[in-house]
């Protein structure tokens, strides 16, 4: 090849590289940096800015034809060198020129729609192409460059093959991580990596005496050990020192880690972190100010410890049973916990996974880097150090025990399920590398050293020196507030200096709390005058000037104090003295504000309520308060004149109790002190510079403290109160405001908003003094609106609490900046404090939110009447007496408080804690959104609420998008037209919290409303929150909210509770949300109540609650399945297991007697007459031991119980029916348990071992049972008389010759044959992460788990039966009437699933099936089992089973498998009656748990096995890829092994396949598939070999996708397991003969009257005319529901006992009569 086309090979490659890469910019400029979605052929549009895609993919395309083609060319070239160069080059290059054709295909397909069919062909490319590359290199520089050619072509050749691989590798990553920053990050670490080599050492000489050594090595190759044993090397060789050279094998020492993994334990291990998984907490919620979207630079902190040092901290480890590292751990985990706001979270610890079972591994330089995450909680560290230390160890070393499962798989889990972040997951490390002393370089000195690892923020390196140890700190310093991390340092450092000094206590002070301290220094001498003599001297010299006016006019200060004193006087004679509390009904009046001052001036407490409040809210307040009166100031204020003088106010007493919303629902009062109240105000007055000529606007209701200061400010320095009758009132409030001066604003944002929104653009006042804002969120764009308006207003944020006097910290807002998210708190003011305190009520540092606390003069006495409350809320500290605000704030490196929000405000989603407030922010900056506020609903979702222009959502999200993570992005946007509020004035946010919750959507008005969903509504979303336990909207869908058939089936029971109205299965289903299915009940409801009720829908009496009534229809088929006449009749219906526990027999026996006496059931007993009896006395329950003195004895003795308990056949007639049995040996106990399942169902189950557990474990008892089994049967009973039942009857009489036969899977024999059979359990158990996955997979389908699963169950069934429809036995647990969730018994009916197969996929069969489950279920009063004896009748057998292949699914979650509260189960199985497969299938402590009971003796091990894995093996590829039913190996590995080269057959085989080599016959099923193994089905041959064939037009011919065309013989086929095929021709013709209508030639018997009578009860009862005296209960098709039948009828008209044996055992009627 010449150096032309060389060269012109590069520049394509180059080209082709730089192509990609501005398809790849230009792809993610036009999606603003994402990739597209949403793939939908049928609606795309072609559009212009596809142009530059499409001719990059010419280009390519041409390239790639153009690469081809020279391939081939040389191929067939003369020319020896080029064939050579062909020989090794051509498949490379074919190989890449095609993927670049097809890979752009696939990249513009997923660019334009979303596709991800590209991403698996990217990524197994981008791996190999490495390889690919390499080998190329080598090839072309052995082959072509050998004769001295430069080294230029060659490095050049290299530069662009390499840059198409890093772009081909770089597109497949950007299509995974859909993330500009990631494309560019990979991309460089791509170009790095394939280079080699993967270090860099330079040198820089300063002067003959100084150089400079750089190097840099990428820690992909080394771990840290490595980098010692470098170090220690470089240093020998440097100091000519000897140098002992030893080849190791990296790779042999890499492939030996791998070969040394134990898989048993590995499996092990990840069980244990999978059931530890949803425990594991995030990382430390450390301070940050940058979201992680750039490039991130570490920076790096270190301190050398002392040799003294060093060793006093070896003693003190050892002293404390540990070592150096865990001491080291334990600091950095206290160090975390200081500054996180979380007291849970998880570091990542780096371990070494070297196999020093490998001879000189410590010499081996390589990557032996593993890591476990470390879980941390402050609430853990209890005890002396010493103590804290051995936890923290224990902790660790458990965690190293099951470390073959690593920290990164288990950190993939946590992403997976949505835990953590792919981001940054768990980025704080902790690396110890004491394993041996750091090499020390005498002639050289490490000036600068830095580490960086990638996604983590924060790595704390420990290493042991020869003088001492030191400690490193490696940090990405922008993402962290300034000086934080150094802070963060230096406090680890005192923490190891105390640790050190080993005298068992931290006493460790943050410099930070030094400025704490400074920060509250606001004591100052406040003079809490005579309140008396001050109004004295106000009322005196402002006599005659206007004090008060209000909506009737106004009042002089003369005028106040008459009326005052005039109150006071009518007061005092009524018996208000000093010290008692008066209960005002206020208003914004005059004659409010004179009972107020009179009440406090006569030495009384005012305790304010409105007038209108509720009558119930009132008497409650005046009874909590112990008010000994309460007054309307209409009724008291007297204008008489009365010269009474007030007494001076004890500082101590109380003034005012305003009572505030209790989260108990009951208001609760706090109590303020005078001088608490006099501090605050006298404190405002002074900042803003009250005076006498001072205009206040009482905008505030006199229940709110605002009205406080309104109040005592006005009369403590003579100004005007100028009351608002109503703060809407825009209008009123402006007239005010233009004929005012020197006007002090005091309000709650919202007003000021409401009346700045009012006014007229061009509108200004300059008489507007202060503007103090207080009680919520102030928006930053509120004070420019109000500076705008009022230029010079000064206005102040003011914060605190009711409980705090009014106000405790404020913040002068100037000027607002631009990064603000919200306005500063502030600063205390005077004579109050503001701290800012974790978990453990310590200050928290700057930047670390914690939960503010007050102190101070300012802090209430607490609240009235209610120690509890005051007790949690008001708290003793060493900061002194603080009350606990409930809000959320934080220290800033300005020096003042920054408010983030209440408890309520910052929420957790996703694992992630959220501000609303910082979304908040990013919307308001959106254009045309006035304002937002952001709420949490019920179902934990962010719901936003914005005033402005009705907006596109989508363009919120896209302004959004590039500001908040994912996590922070909005569920749901509502435009309204106002925000609600209180009766405080505040943004009413628990009103707009409900409206989240319930979805309301139209516009909100200001008053406050009620709950707006009609009653219906409300009861159903209340009804679907009980049975889905969880919050329930009204436009949520059933399956979004996780529902399944039998929950299904409970909200439909609950309905006809509730409404009385029978509500179908599919409505449920198919309603979209529950809205819709609230109108869909409310319609059938209003025609119900119009139309005749069917009595029968109501619930049972008690009249009938005898201890003796009839079975079910499940008991009865129970009690004479048990019958050898019938198929596989050779068992009761029984479950048996056995557990290893720590209970003794005596515990067990308590337990079981106290559910004995509490159910009915474990006391039942049945007749064979059909009835079954409850006892009233039975003996005490006793639990049988056997002791045994060995493991060897025990396990013998074992064996012989199971044999006799786990298939035990019971006599119903006697108590009990179940058997605890228990073996001890020295070394365990052994519980066995045998229940017959007459008595307790699975359902039943749960409560028995739930209840016995809770007893075991001594907690409280179970509620009372108001409702009984005997009431439940009854009702059932009653409904055989509805008008319903009959609608059922039809329903299924209509269905049932179109059933199809129970799957016909493979069987060693005949079902009647099987007589002598056991049963065996087959077992699988899918793990929380997989059933997770399957859970949502199912939900996205709109299929329910339940209904998924069963379909999977049938299309295995279906495919291993070959047959497109197969008939299950689906088990139904009808609880039917109310109170019915705590009662054991047997509340399972049946219901005959024909479920039918094509070729459609699974999620439309799935959608099928579950349409016919909810259909089926509609009509399931007529029981499975009358169901059956039908089918049984119409079909001419009698003891065949008939369903025996049954399917139960029970998807109720249960925390914990409820069997093994009992102890650990080492064995259990199941049988019942007439059935050969049972898949039950339960959900237990989040995991899937699968159990096949099967008849041993029915099928060959392998094809059972095979069956089982294809199902299990279905379950986990729907979870992993929404795909079921792929290749099974089993059935291809059988297929490709044919072993005979002679035909079977079981009749004549024509001569067509005695001429066909075996492998060219396909035996193919229903779905024209290759049959399994032992699968019978129709024979093909190829088209070609039956040309020769005279019969050839005869044969139906089928174009296979596969296999081409093929010939359909007519014969059918199987291929054994074993490889052999056998062949069965079928015949021609089938007659069948109808017999002669009977004769009885008994006619001198028939004439007898009894055998009369038995003839028409038969008749009767059988439903057939023609019946003979020579029939027999088996010919006629009796079944267990026409058994017990006869039995009533026989026993009612003969007036004689006949029993169900007389019957069973009569030859015929004839020998029936003469038994009678």
């Amino acid at each position: 090849m010449s150096k032309k086309q060389i060269k012109k090979i590069i520049f394509m490659g180059v080209g082709c590289a730089l192509l990609l890469i501005v398809g790849t910019i230009y792809s993610l400029l036009y999606n603003d940096g994402r990739w597209v979605k949403n793939m939908d052929m049928s609606e795309y549009v072609f559009s212009y800015k596809d142009i530059p895609m499409l001719v990059i993919g010419a280009l390519i395309a041409l390239y790639a034809i153009y690469i081809v083609i020279i391939c081939f060319k040389n191929v067939f070239s003369k020319n020896s060198r080029e064939k050579r160069y062909s020989r090794t080059i051509s498949p490379y290059w074919g190989f890449c020129g095609m993927f670049g054709f097809l890979g752009f295909g696939g990249f513009w397909t997923y660019y334009k729609f979303g596709e991800i069919f590209p991403f698996a062909f990217f990524i197994f490319f981008g791996f190999f192409s490495f390889f690919f590359e390499g080998k190329l290199s080598h090839i072309l520089e052995d082959e072509l460059f050998q004769e001295n050619k430069r080294k230029a072509q060659l490095e050049a050749y290299k530069i662009g093959f390499k840059l198409l691989f890093v772009v081909i590798w770089l597109m497949a990553i950007g299509m995974f991580s859909r993330n500009v920053e990631w494309c560019a990050i990979f991309m460089l670490i791509s170009v790095s990596l394939i280079y080699w080599p993967l270090f860099d050492v330079k040198n820089i000489c300063i002067d003959t005496c100084e150089n400079f050594l750089l190097v840099d090595i990428e820690m992909i190759i080394v771990d840290g050990m490595s980098l010692q044993l470098i170090l220690k090397d470089f240093w020998d060789i440097y100091s000519n020192s000897k140098f002992d050279v030893q080849e190791i094998d990296y790779l042999k020492c890499a492939k030996s880690v791998r070969e040394t993994r134990d898989k048993r334990k590995y499996e092990i291990d990840k069980e244990y972190w999978m059931q530890r998984l949803p425990l594991i907490p995030n990382a430390p919620k450390l301070p940050e100010c940058k979201i992680w979207d750039e490039s991130n630079i570490c920076s790096r902190l270190q301190r050398k410890i002392e040799k003294e040092e060093w060793a006093a901290l070896e003693k003190m480890a050892k002293d404390s049973g540990v070592t150096v590292s865990i001491v080291l751990l334990y600091a950095y985990l206290l160090t975390l916990a200081r500054w996180s706001e979380e007291p849970q979270f998880t570091v990542n610890v780096t371990l070494s996974s070297r196999p020093y079972t490998v001879r000189d591994i410590e010499k081996v330089v390589g990557d032996f880097t593993t890591n476990i995450l470390f879980d941390f909680s402050a609430s853990d560290m209890k005890g002396t150090i010493a103590e804290q230390l051995k936890f923290i160890r224990n902790k660790l070393y458990e965690y190293c025990d099951h470390s073959s499962y690593e920290g990164v798989e288990i950190i993939r889990d946590m992403i997976k399920t949505g835990k953590i972040s792919q981001e940054k997951p768990l980025p704080i490390v902790f690396t110890s590398m004491l394993f041996r002393n750091l090499p020390n370089l005498p002639e050289m000195d490490v000036v600068y050293s830095q580490s960086q690892t990638s996604q983590v923020s924060l790595d704390n390196q420990t290493y042991k020196l020869e003088d001492g140890g030191l400690i490193v700190w490696d940090f990405i310093k922008k993402i962290y507030p300034e000086t934080m991390v150094e802070e963060m340092f230096s406090y680890y450092c005192m923490v190891i200096e105390q640790l050190s000094k080993n005298n068992g206590e931290l006493k460790c002070s943050p410099a930070f709390e030094k400025k704490i301290k400074l920060y509250n220094s606001t004591e100052k001498e406040i003079d809490f005058f005579n309140l008396g003599k001050r109004l004295d001297n106000i009322f005196y010299k402002f006599a005659d000037k206007i004090a008060i006016t209000d909506f009737e006019g106004g009042i002089t200060y003369r005028e106040l104090e008459r009326n005052i004193k005039s109150t006071m006087h009518d007061l005092k004679k009524n018996g208000i003295k000093p010290g008692k509390y008066v209960v005002i009904k206020t208003d914004k009046s005059k004659e409010s504000i004179i009972t107020i001052l009179a009440v406090v001036l006569a030495g009384a407490t005012y305790v304010p309520v409105e007038k209108h409040w509720p009558v119930e809210r009132v008497q409650y307040i005046l009874d909590n308060a112990g008010a000994d009166m309460i007054i309307d100031p209409y009724e008291v204020c007297s204008s008489n004149e009365v010269n009474d003088s007030w007494k001076n106010i004890d500082v101590e007493s109380s003034t005012y109790v305003i009572y505030t919303s209790g989260s108990t629902g009951k208001p609760k009062g706090v109590e303020i002190a005078y001088k608490s109240m006099v501090n605050t105000v006298l404190d405002i007055n002074d900042r803003i510079g009250l005076n006498s000529s001072d205009t206040i606007l009482g905008l505030s209701s006199l229940c709110f403290d605002l009205s406080v200061y309104d109040l005592f400010a006005t009369f403590f320095t003579g100004a005007q109160l100028k009351l608002v009758k109503e703060l809407r009132d825009t209008e009123d409030i402006k007239k005010l405001v233009d004929s005012s001066s020197d006007i002090v604003w005091n309000s709650v944002p919202a007003a000021m908003e409401l009346f700045i929104d009012s006014l007229d653009e061009d509108y200004k006042n300059d008489e507007m003094k202060a503007v103090l804002l207080s009680g919520d969120w102030i928006n930053v764009n509120l004070p420019d609106k109000i500076k705008k308006h009022f230029p010079k207003a000064a206005i102040f944020s003011l914060g605190g609490a009711t409980e705090a006097s009014i106000w405790s910290i404020y913040y002068p807002i100037k000027k607002v900046d631009a990064s603000w998210t919200s306005i500063p708190y502030g600063y205390p003011l005077t004579n109050q404090s503001i701290y800012i305190l974790d978990s453990e009520q310590r200050i928290c540092p700057p930047e670390v939110i914690g939960e503010i606390y007050i102190g101070g003069i300012g802090v209430a006495k607490g609240y009235i009447n209610d120690e509890e409350k005051t007790s949690n809320s008001f708290v003793k500290s060493k900061y002194g007496r603080l009350y606990r605000t409930g809000d959320f704030g934080k220290y800033s490196r300005e020096g003042y408080v920054v408010f983030c929000g209440r408890r309520d405000s910052q929420v957790k989603i996703g694992g992630y804690r959220i501000e609303l407030e910082e979304i908040e922010a990013q919307i308001k900056e959106v254009p045309n959104i006035k304002d937002c506020i952001a709420v949490v609903n019920y179902k934990n979702q962010i719901v936003v609420f914005y005033k402005g222009e009705e907006l596109d959502i989508a363009e919120i999200k896209r302004a959004i998008r590039k500001k908040l993570p994912t996590y922070m992005y909005p569920h749901r946007y509502y435009r309204v037209d106002d925000f609600p509020l209180n009766t405080n004035e505040k943004i009413d946010r628990k009103m707009l919290k409900s409206m989240a919750d319930s979805g309301i959507q139209n516009k909100m008005h200001n008053e406050k409303q009620d709950d707006l969903r009609n009653p219906s509504l409300n009861k159903v979303i209340e009804i679907w929150s009980e049975v889905l336990n969880c919050d329930v909207e009204p436009e949520n869908d059933f399956f979004e909210l996780g529902g399944d058939s039998i929950k299904a089936q409970r909200i439909v029971r609950k309905i006809a509770d509730n409404f009385k109205v029978k509500i179908s299965f599919l409505t449920v289903i198919h309603s979209k949300n529950v809205a819709e299915f609230s109108k869909e009940v409310e319609k059938i409801s209003l025609s119900f109540k119009n139309s005749k009720k069917d009595e029968a829908t109501s619930v049972g009496s008690k009249q009938d609650n005898q201890n003796v009534f009839p079975l079910t229809g499940v008991q009865l088929a129970y009690l004479n399945g048990r019958n050898d006449n019938y198929e596989l009749g050779k068992y009761n219906a029984h479950y048996y297991f056995e557990a290893e526990t720590e209970y003794t027999a005596n515990q067990i026996e308590y337990a079981i007697r106290k559910e004995v006496s509490r159910h009915d059931a474990l006391r039942t007993i049945f007749y064979k007459n059909g009835r079954q009896k409850i006892l009233n006395n039975v003996p005490d329950y006793s639990v049988i031991v056997t002791k045994c003195q060995n493991d060897e004895e025990k396990e013998i003795e074992l064996q012989k119980q199971r044999k006799i308990l786990s298939h035990k056949v019971y006599d119903h007639e006697k108590w009990p029916l179940f058997t605890f049995q228990m073996i001890e040996s020295p070394n365990s106990r052994i519980l066995m348990v045998s229940l017959d399942l007459m008595v307790c169902d699975g359902d039943s189950m749960q409560i028995l071992f739930t209840e016995i557990a809770d007893t075991l474990e001594g907690k409280s008892d179970a509620e009372k049972i108001e409702y009984s089994y005997a009431e439940y049967i009854q009702n059932i009973s009653n409904q055989k008389n509805s008008e319903s039942y009959e609608e059922d009857k039809a329903y299924w009489l209509n269905k049932i010759d179109s059933l199809s036969s129970y799957p016909q899977i493979p069987m060693k024999m005949k079902l009647a044959d099987c007589r002598d059979y056991n049963i065996v359990r087959k077992s699988a158990i899918i793990d929380s992460v997989l059933w997770g996955n399957f859970k949502e997979t199912a939900r996205r389908h709109k299929v329910s788990p339940s209904a998924l699963l069963c379909t999977l169950y049938g299309r295995t069934m279906a495919k291993w039966g070959n047959q497109s429809e197969v008939l299950l036995n689906l088990t139904v647990f009808q609880r039917q009437q109310k109170n019915t969730g705590k009662i054991i018994g047997d509340f399972t009916k049946l219901l005959p699933l024909n479920l039918v197969f094509a070729k459609e996929d699974i999620w439309k069969s799935a959608e099928m099936v579950q349409e016919q489950i909810m259909k089926d279920l509609d009509h399931l009063s007529f029981d499975g089992t009358e169901i059956m004896r039908e089918l049984a009748k119409r079909r001419g057998v009698f003891g065949k089973a008939l369903l025996p292949v049954v399917f139960t699914c029970v998807l109720f979650d249960c925390p914990e498998n409820y069997f093994e509260r009992l102890g650990s189960i080492k064995y259990a199985v199941s049988q019942t009656p007439q059935v050969f497969l049972d898949n039950q299938i339960t959900e237990m402590g989040g995991r899937l748990h699968i159990s096949w009971d099967v008849v041993d003796e029915l099928f060959e091990a392998c094809i059972i096995d095979e069956i089982f894995l294809e199902f299990v093996e279905d379950i986990k590829r729907i979870s992993e890829n929404n795909k079921a039913n792929s290749t099974n190996d089993f059935v291809t590995k059988v297929w490709g092994n044919i072993l005979t080269k002679e035909i079977i057959t079981k009749s004549v085989v024509p001569d067509l396949l005695k001429s066909i080599d075996l492998k060219q016959i396909k035996i193919l099923d229903y779905a024209q598939e290759l049959c399994p193994p032992d699968v019978k089905g129709q024979v093909y041959v190829s088209e070609s070999e039956i040309m020769n064939d005279r019969n050839k037009t005869y044969y139906k011919i089928l174009e296979h996708p596969l296999y081409g065309r093929m010939a359909d013989t007519g014969i059918i086929g199987v291929l054994t397991h074993d490889g052999y095929m056998e062949f069965v021709v079928p015949n021609c013709e089938t007659s069948v003969e109808t017999p002669d209508k009977k004769e009885d030639t008994h006619e001198e018997e028939i004439e007898k009257p009894i055998v009369k009578e038995i003839m028409k009860i038969w008749k009767e009862v059988f439903e057939i005319e023609d019946i003979s005296i020579q029939d027999d209960f088996y010919t006629l098709g009796g079944d267990s529901i026409i058994l017990m039948r006869l039995v009533d009828e026989m026993c009612k008209t003969l007036g004689c006992d006949v029993t169900v044996d007389d019957i069973l055992q009569s030859e015929n009627i004839s020998d029936l009569a003469n038994r009678v």
